[in-house]
């Protein structure tokens, strides 16, 4: 079992987060609904992620527009602020993985995709701890 869409799927369901090292067994009563839950994700690929520009949306309504250029690169803008980040992305086994840097603090994303709709989600690691679950949405990009 994945313990990324393990711990996403946990925080959908049941309101907690869990540390990757704190990940349960999954109790036989939730395979069901833990299966219906897989089959709504999909693989997020390479070459379409930086066709439109995201939007990231922490629980506590914080949120930043990110541009992913074709090279890896990627700019975090605060939506509210002039505040803004530079860092790298890749997708690993269909994961969109975002890492930025403020000064000292490392802040990672991971990101599974959803089959439904553009609306995605993550979770966010600050210096190596899981710290929250936000939202990614696709943007249509304007041309």
């Amino acid at each position: 079992m994945n313990s990324l869409y393990f711990q996403l799927f946990w925080r959908e369901k049941h309101g907690v987060m869990l540390e990757v090292n704190g990940v349960p067994d999954l109790p036989k009563r939730l395979e069901d609904e833990f299966t219906q839950w897989i089959n709504n994700r999909k693989k997020i690929m390479s070459f379409e992620v930086n066709l439109q520009s995201w939007v990231k949306v922490d629980e506590d309504g914080s949120s930043t527009h990110i541009e992913l250029k074709p090279n890896g690169t990627l700019t975090e803008k605060d939506l509210f602020s002039e505040k803004s980040l530079v860092g790298q992305w890749k997708v690993v086994d269909g994961v969109l993985l975002m890492r930025v840097a403020d000064n000292a603090t490392v802040v990672e994303y991971q990101v599974v995709g959803n089959r439904s709709h553009n609306i995605h989600c993550g979770v966010v690691h600050i210096d190596g701890v899981v710290n929250n679950y936000c939202k990614f949405v696709q943007v249509k990009n304007s041309q």
